[in-house]
């Protein structure tokens, strides 16, 4: 619910998310789900996870990669972030109230209804270092585990770190990146 009520806003690239998806699903880094992939057509340097496992990336990202390793560490961290729920507790705290009040009534439908109202905040959500810092380390070791190079890991930070110092402090997911 929440990817879908997200999508209808974001420029969608049908060619490039069918070539993600492929070059993912043969990477094979998430072992208790099946993720899905998109790519928006936006110049921004970024990409987040979603709860059900769907991952989004921007062109502006992909466009400035020049390794496969580096696309690698993108699925791998945010794989991680998927398998860890990192995004459903970060948005669960930030419904609590409004989450707990739905689940003594037993109102599921409107559980469903807040969470899709807030997908878009999940667009933005900024984990803190020590979420970063496991999606990272997690998602080398699915990366070794899968026999996929984890130095492609670094040359991902590495090009973020590049990218960070040309952004304005806060509007980058690589604030709170370490």
């Amino acid at each position: 619910a929440a990817f879908q009520q997200m999508a209808l806003a974001m420029p969608m690239d049908p060619e490039r998310t069918q070539a993600l998806q492929a070059f993912g699903d043969q990477l094979d880094l998430s072992p208790s789900y099946t993720p899905t992939y998109h790519v928006v057509n936006e110049d921004q340097v970024n990409a987040f996870a979603l709860p059900g496992g769907h991952i989004v990336v921007y062109t502006g990202i992909l466009d400035r990669m020049k390794e496969p390793g580096e696309l690698a560490g993108l699925l791998a961290h945010e794989g991680t972030h998927v398998q860890l729920r990192h995004s459903t507790r970060s948005i669960m705290r930030e419904l609590s109230g409004a989450v707990f009040l739905s689940l003594i009534i037993g109102d599921v439908g409107t559980l469903a209804t807040l969470v899709a109202e807030h997908a878009d905040n999940l667009r933005g959500l900024a984990y803190g270092r020590g979420l970063e810092s496991e999606a990272d380390a997690v998602g080398m070791e699915h990366m070794a585990a899968e026999g996929v190079d984890p130095q492609g890991m670094l040359a991902l930070l590495r090009l973020l770190e590049r990218e960070a110092k040309d952004m304005p402090e806060g509007l980058s997911f690589l604030s709170s990146h370490p």
